[in-house]
């Protein structure tokens, strides 16, 4: 779980380990002190891997190039889709401002919860629901293409 969200923000594997050992030696550091460890950890992951990116001005791994959503061997032309579509929905994730964009990704990838997201990411419950009603607003009119 860590390790998916911090490559989902950086682009390179070895720097998402890097980040995630990071964050688990301080969580281990002050386990005694922190009441919801899940979302400490998610936040100090998701600063040190903005962090990262600031210093080396990398950018954001693309949706799927840090998951597979293959389940069996596809044809050449289930290939070819799911790249095209893969691509569409990157260009549309790139589109989002970046608190819609981890909204989104923590909703819809991890499965978190409003709540879990709010601490997360440091907002208020109705900051949550909104920034994920405009990116899936803002995706599907993106993605409008998919449907013709």
């Amino acid at each position: 779980m860590f390790f998916r969200f911090a490559l989902s923000i950086v682009k390179s594997a070895e720097v998402a380990e890097d980040i995630v050992q990071d964050v688990l030696l301080k969580m281990w550091q002050k386990a005694d002190e922190v009441e919801n460890h899940k979302a400490w950890g998610m936040r100090l992951i998701r600063n040190l891997s903005l962090d990262k990116l600031k210093a080396s001005q990398a950018k954001v791994v693309g949706i799927a190039d840090g998951f597979s959503m293959e389940t069996s061997m596809p044809s050449p032309l289930d290939n070819t889709i799911g790249k095209n579509i893969s691509s569409l929905l990157q260009k549309a994730l790139d589109n989002l401002n970046e608190q819609q964009r981890m909204c989104w990704q923590l909703r819809e990838i991890e499965s978190y919860s409003y709540q879990e997201i709010a601490d997360t990411c440091n907002l208020t419950l109705d900051q949550v629901r909104v920034n994920i009603f405009r990116a899936r607003k803002s995706l599907q009119q993106q993605l409008q293409v998919l449907r013709s």
